[in-house]
């Protein structure tokens, strides 16, 4: 056992919300819907070329930053990062839009946009805004999310 702040990575398992929550423009694939190469709760069928994108995402869960027992596949919401890295964003199923109100993290995003002063929810083609700090214009709210 170490005494690290930094968080410790965890396995995404047979998670694979991320594969429906998060758009993927190479593959012209809209956030809200599964990929056409995910084999939902085994992984990708085309893992060795998949698109960069994907290749370079890791959720906050599989960070080890957002509470364990949030794993998107339980919760049914993916957390990420804007593109700056400054805000959480909150990727919902759009089948449960009230997900991200519920416990373990409802709590856990009120405390973010507590401290940061922002937090963003993304379901489907909706966008909230949860802060204390006035929020961007849409045209800023967009361009600073991945996809």
């Amino acid at each position: 056992m170490t005494d690290s702040p930094l968080p410790t990575p965890r396995d995404c398992g047979g998670c694979t919300m991320c594969c429906k929550l998060i758009g993927v423009p190479a593959m012209e694939k809209p956030p809200g819907q599964w990929c056409s190469e995910c084999e939902i709760a085994v992984g990708c069928k085309i893992h060795e070329t998949r698109p960069q994108m994907c290749r370079d995402f890791l959720c906050a869960w599989a960070q080890g930053i957002a509470p364990l027992n949030a794993k998107p596949d339980r919760t049914r919401v993916v957390l990420s990062w804007t593109l700056d890295g400054k805000y959480p964003v909150a990727y919902v199923d759009p089948e449960r839009p009230d997900a991200w109100k519920k416990e373990p993290l409802g709590s856990w995003l009120d405390n973010m946009a507590t401290i940061l002063g922002r937090v963003f929810i993304v379901c489907g083609n909706k966008r909230y805004f949860l802060g204390w700090d006035h929020p961007p214009s849409l045209k800023q709210f967009m361009e600073n999310l991945p996809t």
